[in-house]
């Protein structure tokens, strides 16, 4: 890229930076949105047509234990911190997941 001195040093480049940082933002977040929406229309209709039970029936728990459980510990860096930022609606939400945890276990196992 070739800097016009005009502008003085480098601000034409600052701009073009700006510009392209944001474009680049732009996209990778259009290209998550994306793959968010196809990976849960896919959920879907795996769930609907009842094809999800089918591929279940392979999985045994040595295999599906290990595999949530890595996954829920591999998110809890990124939502945890979250959820200590906004504490008016984290604590809430926190306390009412733990509590329906609790009260589901206690109203399907009489």
């Amino acid at each position: 890229m070739v800097l016009d001195s005009r502008y003085g040093s480098g601000c034409m480049f600052c701009i073009y930076t700006r510009i392209l940082m944001n474009w680049r933002f732009t996209q990778t977040i259009r290209g998550i949105q994306g793959a968010m929406i196809i990976s849960g229309s896919f959920q879907m209709v795996m769930g609907f047509l009842g094809l999800w039970r089918n591929a279940a029936r392979f999985l045994s728990p040595l295999c599906g234990v290990p595999c949530v459980t890595f996954t829920g510990l591999g998110l809890y860096h990124l939502g945890f911190p979250m959820l200590a930022s906004a504490v008016e609606v984290g604590l809430p939400a926190l306390i009412s997941m733990v509590f329906i945890s609790q009260a589901s276990i206690m109203i399907l196992n009489p």
